[in-house]
């Protein structure tokens, strides 16, 4: 996945050959994962971080990088649900974070383009809905004010300033904190047993394992989860030639998300949940685009995937398996970049005995059901269709496929994923994902097999980009 930034790290960073003993290990290489490794370093514990393939180049390389509190309309959503002291605990967490970003730049000397600048949640087409989120705002001590002035090329029903947010390059970020830990990339983790962690090159032998993959990998844990997670999918274009922004942008009632990096314009939107688009994500956001922001110039286009839970709410904290105990950090949403430092506090912190204000609210082993039994009901239907009705839908011949388009069809007296190429030929691979035999779809955005289930991804020739699945088609 190629985007605005650069995933390169500039070191060549051996895998795990052998078994070793630490501390901590954590298991993924996104910014939650090099985050918590870094904090538990901090705190003086010998921790191993380890990485499938490369480090900053999964989820965390898809971000649009807003540090921000304006999470569409969490405070409201929180408050509703759990009550104010909660959205009260969420919101001093969240912009702890923001601050702790700020703190960790300068002190490590981070050439990351971090900037503070405001952050506004606009809405087209009513005030009803931004209104009660500015109400909780204020309950939480939020420095908040309601405008209809913004510098967007257009008009907005209502808008809520939160002033003092940042934004920055993500991977630049992970780069200046890459010390004091031991990194092991191109080192799958296979399963976890007890307190060692098995790879494909070794074990790792730790007193707390955490992980801090985008689904939870390990199928103990894994298993808690898949009626509690879905994969939402976003898209993102660049533009070039546009001055740049004073603030960030995100729209609550289908307007899209913007905010500048250097002489780019990064457009993000049309999000649906993974394998449920319908395609032409990329020009809907360029003809938009074009169109308000004038004299601008297509860029890179890409898209990411985001893990959300039933209620919105990140899990972070302690899990119990069979054999042990282990720590998961999964289901941030769109708001990862601000809650990856949150859920690496509330880690570090579970770990060393001491109190965090998120401890309650994050806990994975929470449902809450008047906020989360829609999520819940959807969820299960999404896995009764992708499982059970699939093998009744009526499939067609490729002779139906359109060049440079995939299909579920019947190959050879078999339901096939069959892409066809611009030249005609075909790419044959198995109808169904193996993480849980959920028939795939195809996504024409980004010319991918998506798993509409739980969001594995696969390239047109069915080898695996993203999991939960742990094995090509």
């Amino acid at each position: 996945m190629s985007t605005i930034w650069d995933t390169e790290t500039g070191r060549q960073i051996r895998p795990l050959s052998g078994d070793v003993k630490c501390d901590a290990v954590v298991v993924g290489g996104g910014l939650c994962g090099v985050l918590t490794a870094y904090k538990l370093k901090c705190a003086g514990l010998h921790t191993v971080l380890l990485e499938a393939k490369r480090i900053g180049g999964g989820q965390s390389a898809g971000t649009t990088a807003k540090i921000t509190l304006c999470h569409d309309e969490m405070l409201s959503h929180i408050e509703n649900s759990f009550g104010t002291d909660s959205a009260l605990a969420y919101a001093e967490c969240e912009m702890f974070s923001i601050d702790e970003y700020e703190r960790i730049v300068k002190e490590e000397n981070i050439q990351c383009s971090f900037k503070r600048l405001p952050a506004y949640l606009y809405s087209l087409y009513g005030e009803r809905r931004l209104m009660r989120e500015f109400d909780t705002a204020r309950r939480c001590s939020l420095d908040c004010e309601i405008t209809r002035e913004t510098e967007l090329p257009f008009e907005v029903a209502l808008a809520l300033k939160f002033d003092r947010q940042a934004q920055f390059d993500p991977i630049n970020f992970m780069k200046g904190i890459l010390h004091g830990f031991e990194i092991y990339e191109n080192t799958r983790a296979l399963y976890i047993d007890g307190n060692k962690v098995v790879c494909d090159g070794g074990s790792v032998f730790a007193k707390h394992v955490v992980v801090a993959t985008n689904y939870p990998f390990e199928r103990e844990i894994r298993n808690l989860f898949p009626v509690k997670l879905h994969r939402e999918m976003a898209h993102v274009c660049t533009f070039g030639g546009y001055m740049a922004l004073e603030g960030m942008y995100i729209g609550t009632d289908g307007g899209y998300n913007y905010r500048s990096f250097g002489s780019d314009l990064i457009v993000s939107g049309e999000s649906h949940v993974s394998g449920k688009g319908n395609g032409g994500a990329y020009e809907r956001i360029r003809k938009s685009t074009l169109s308000h922001f004038r004299g601008t110039t297509v860029g890179q286009s890409w898209s990411a995937e985001d893990c959300k839970s039933l209620d919105g709410i990140p899990y972070v904290g302690q899990i119990g398996t069979p054999k042990g105990k282990v720590y998961v950090a999964t289901g941030f949403g769109t708001w990862g970049m601000t809650t990856s430092m949150t859920a690496a506090n509330l880690v570090c912190d579970l770990i060393c005995g001491r109190k965090n204000a998120c401890e309650k609210l994050y806990s994975p082993s929470r449902l809450k059901m008047n906020s989360s039994a829609d999520s819940l009901t959807d969820s299960v239907q999404r896995a009764v269709e992708g499982v059970v009705l699939s093998r009744f839908k009526e499939t067609k011949e490729t002779s139906d496929i359109p060049k440079d388009f995939g299909m579920i069809v019947r190959y050879k007296g078999k339901k096939s994923a069959v892409y066809k190429d611009k030249n005609g030929e075909l790419h044959v691979s198995e109808a169904y994902c193996p993480h849980m035999r959920c028939q795939l779809s195809w996504n024409d955005d980004d010319k991918t097999w998506d798993c509409p289930c739980h969001g594995s991804r696969f390239d047109f020739d069915g080898n695996l980009i993203s999991g939960p699945s742990e094995k090509s088609i």
